[in-house]
């Protein structure tokens, strides 16, 4: 019922009033009465393409991890280590910047995960769209990590400890198989940090796998039900 200057109109606030359709995924609607000749306020735009998109435009938050991957790699064999640990300042200021830039990196990630699965929620994206994030940010971390542990070794070979193996590929191949590992149960024993620079980079590397299990859990369920 509304007075004689109003007009009723459905309109959509924050939360919805009734669970939205498979079909439609979009917010439900609020029922209200506004002044007569106002316009409701106009829909939030939602469905999988508007996902998509968002998923696209927030896709920058990665850069950081990816370009740190590349910088890490290519310094990692360059033939001028104690040149390069002179020009930062020593190998103090070297291992601080790795750290800091590391933490910079995987926070990026970590938001880009967050952001996308937050803005898909109420939507009718299917699973896959929605693991997609998931999917996306885990491989690069994990090639991040990865490359940050052997830029750590090849600089300074004492901040690790264990079955390594010699040779560059052999190397890398075994960061990457500590930062795999690092996934589910922190490492499996036989490559241990013994540096705090590199001590700190592995809590990173295991703060972000809870944080990115906590949010698969969470979608998992809402997949479900």
């Amino acid at each position: 019922m509304t007075l004689p200057n109003q007009t009723a109109y459905n309109y959509p606030l924050g939360k919805p009033l009734r669970k939205p359709g498979r079909g439609s995924g979009c917010p439900g609607y609020w029922q209200g009465a506004g002044a007569a000749g106002v316009l409701p306020p106009a829909p939030r735009p939602c469905g999988p393409n508007v996902s998509r998109q968002r998923s696209k435009a927030q896709a920058w938050l990665l850069l950081p991890a990816a370009f740190g991957t590349v910088i890490a790699l290519v310094a990692a064999f360059s033939p001028r280590k104690e040149r390069v640990i002179r020009r930062w300042g020593g190998p103090i200021a070297l291992q601080a910047a790795v750290s800091l830039y590391t933490g910079f990196g995987v926070l990026g990630v970590a938001v880009y995960v967050f952001q996308v699965l937050r803005d898909s929620e109420g939507q009718s994206t299917s699973a896959l769209a929605r693991i997609f994030p998931l999917a996306l940010a885990i491989p690069l971390n994990i090639l991040f990590f990865a490359s940050v542990y052997n830029f750590m070794y090849q600089y300074f070979p004492q901040s690790f400890k264990g079955d390594i193996g010699t040779g560059a590929p052999v190397e890398l191949f075994s960061f990457l198989y500590l930062s795999m590992t690092a996934i589910s149960t922190g490492g499996m024993g036989d490559i241990l940090p013994t540096a705090v620079s590199t001590r700190m980079l592995l809590s990173m590397e295991t703060l972000f796998n809870l944080f990115v299990l906590s949010m698969g859990i969470s979608l998992f369920g809402e997949v479900i039900a």
